[in-house]
This record gives structure tokens, C-alpha cells and sequence, in this order.
């Protein structure tokens, strides 16, 4: 059966579940890359380990599609999944926080900035993911999920299953953190 854009993520997962192989390959196709930016920006930039557990997600997407509760949204059970797979990673291997500031993370899109400009956000960036490779696991998967993948409050309390309360406290807490420890960069958007 073809795949095409207007097909929601639940009616592909249904499709799936019930042998087409070409709606799970449009679902990676819609999610893979958001995904292995969250993992990458969880695992300090590792992206050899960000690519092997963005596999490792779809693999549980794939062996056990009858998990996935149409009731909610598909990129919240596979942010969940995500989210778990990250903290078995933390919990079961000794992880080498060796955070590599040459890395370009291009995060905000600043392709036609000026050299001076491009220079200023690189030095933000890099200050920025210091900082969140400091805190820990479930701060930096709130702030990630929020910051970068735009996921509501609601959704975040359910991929990290948790009361929306202190996903919000948290929030705030590691938000406020994070704003004392970058005072001293100011990138120009």
C-alpha cells in the first residue's frame, strides 16, 4: 500500500501492525531525524552511540508495535522509548562524559550569519552543551524535549512518565540554572 504525507502516525502504526512494511519505513522516514538529534544532544554528542540506540528505538517500534496506545500521539511513545533507552545507557555502561567543543552544532540555524556572529553562536553553543552534559539525566531530557523537539508540558510528563507538576518545576529549575551559568554569552539571533 503507498505511504503518503497525510497519513497520520496512528493509521501508519495501524497499517503496520498489520504487515505494511512501507509505514513503518514512512514513520522512520517522518521521526528518525529528530530522535538522533535528541540522542545525540543526550549522549554529549556521541554520534556513533546516538546512531546505534536510534536503532535500538526503531528495533522496539518494530518488535513490539502492539505497545504503541493510539490514544496518544506515536512521536510521544517513541520519545518515550528514547528517553528509556538513554538511561539504560547511563544506568548499565560507564559513560565517558568526553564532550568534544569542536563539534558543530549548528542548532538554531544560523547558515548566512556573519563570521563574527557564527562565531558568537558557536561559543554559545558549545557553553551551552558543556552545561547540559552537566546536569542530570531526566534535566536534561526535560529541557531537550522542550527546547529543542517543542514537546508540551503534558507530553514531556508522559514520555518521561512523571506529574506534569514537576516536569514544570523542573523546568524552571534547570532553565534558571542554565540562564546563571550563560549570563555571560549573549548570541544575537
Amino acid at each position: 500500500m503507498r505511504v503518503n504525507e497525510v497519513d497520520t502516525d496512528a493509521s501508519l502504526m495501524q497499517r503496520f501492525q498489520a504487515g505494511d512494511k512501507e509505514a513503518f519505513h514512512a514513520l522512520y522516514e517522518r521521526y528518525a531525524q529528530s530522535v538522533l538529534r535528541y540522542l545525540f544532544r543526550m549522549l554529549g554528542g556521541d554520534d556513533s552511540r546516538a546512531q546505534d540506540i536510534l536503532q535500538d528505538v526503531f528495533l522496539r517500534v518494530a518488535g513490539k508495535p502492539h505497545y504503541f496506545n493510539p490514544e496518544f500521539r506515536f512521536s510521544t511513545w517513541l520519545f518515550s522509548i528514547a528517553s528509556n533507552l538513554c538511561k539504560n545507557e547511563y544506568r548499565y555502561q560507564a559513560i565517558r562524559r568526553n564532550y568534544d567543543p569542536s563539534v558543530d552544532l549548528d542548532i538554531y540555524g544560523q547558515k548566512n550569519a556573519d563570521v563574527d556572529k557564527k562565531l558568537d553562536m558557536k561559543t554559545f553553543e558549545n557553553a551551552l552543551q558543556a552545561e547540559l552534559m552537566q546536569l542530570e539525566t531526566e534535566q536534561r531530557s526535560i529541557f531537550l524535549l522542550r527546547h529543542q523537539e517543542n514537546y508540551s508540558i503534558k507530553e514531556i510528563a508522559r514520555i518521561l512518565d512523571c506529574p506534569e507538576g514537576t516536569v514544570k518545576s523542573r523546568l524552571f529549575n534547570v532553565s534558571k540554572k542554565l540562564a546563571s551559568q550563560l549570563m555571560d554569552y549573549h548570541p544575537e539571533a
